[in-house]
């Protein structure tokens, strides 16, 4: 394990070997507002528990705040999961583009009609741009964010608090702008 120090922040990288998905999938339950058992407030320990060690840990998007990351490879554009913390190292904001369900039988894939129709077509879909591009499309259901692609795919969910799911970029691959790569 290397760890570099930059000012007063420190940044681990793990061994090269990428972090694979959890083996398991994993159930989202949008009225408790968890993903596998794992809520915002949670320790760290508690996703590393789930998702295994994450591949970069530290300041990776901004100075002030400390994120974990889980990848598929050695950049952040194959980012699965990434868990950004709180004081204490407990989960602020957490996106998931793993191996997930619903119990109405969403997952990755699901086109964002089907999604519809399993939960109330009225649940606002709010459009994420990044430089005047669309990246996603945001769906909140309980206290969980659905995250759908350019072509209505579900692809990730997330968990954040109070009404970020709006603004929010939720896909982890398309949303981590970091200098690592």
């Amino acid at each position: 394990m290397l760890a570099l120090a930059v000012g007063f922040a420190c940044l681990t990288v793990l061994p090269p070997a990428a972090a694979s998905t959890p083996p398991k999938t994993l159930l989202v339950d949008v009225a408790h507002g968890t993903v596998g058992g794992l809520g915002l407030g949670q320790s760290s320990d508690a996703y590393v528990a789930v998702l295994g060690l994450p591949d970069y840990a530290g300041a990776l998007e901004s100075p002030s705040q400390q994120e974990m990351l889980w990848t598929l490879g050695t950049s952040t554009t194959t980012a699965w999961s990434v868990l950004r913390l709180k004081a204490a190292s407990t989960a602020a904001e957490f996106l998931f583009a793993g191996r997930f369900t619903t119990p109405s039988g969403d997952r990755p894939g699901t086109t964002l009609t089907d999604f519809r129709r399993h939960w109330r077509a009225s649940a606002p879909i709010w459009r994420i741009v990044r430089n005047g591009v669309t990246v996603e499309y945001n769906v909140p259901v309980g206290r969980v964010v659905f995250a759908f692609d350019k072509r209505e795919k579900l692809q990730a969910v997330g968990l954040a608090p109070g009404n970020a799911g709006d603004t929010l970029c939720i896909i982890p691959y398309l949303c981590v702008a970091s200098a690592l790569g």
